[in-house]
């Protein structure tokens, strides 16, 4: 899983992933009638790159190219 994963890819299994209110999105976003719109959320493993080896220029930088991508 990349850094940025589109709702349409979450549910409930993925809380650890993308966290709990991005997991009840992409769940309310399967609900017939239930109008959420086009989203991502930025996952819980972003967290983990070393400040070290990723400065923290280049992180939007990063997130901006997934977004993008996806």
């Amino acid at each position: 899983m990349g850094f940025v994963v589109g709702l349409d890819e979450v549910d409930r299994t993925r809380v650890a992933e993308v966290g709990g209110k991005g997991a009840n999105l992409g769940e309310l976003s399967r609900l017939d009638g239930v109008r959420v719109p086009p989203g991502f959320c930025v996952a819980t493993t972003s967290a983990d790159l070393p400040a070290a080896h990723m400065p923290m220029t280049s992180c939007p930088d990063l997130l901006a190219k997934e977004i993008a991508a996806s």
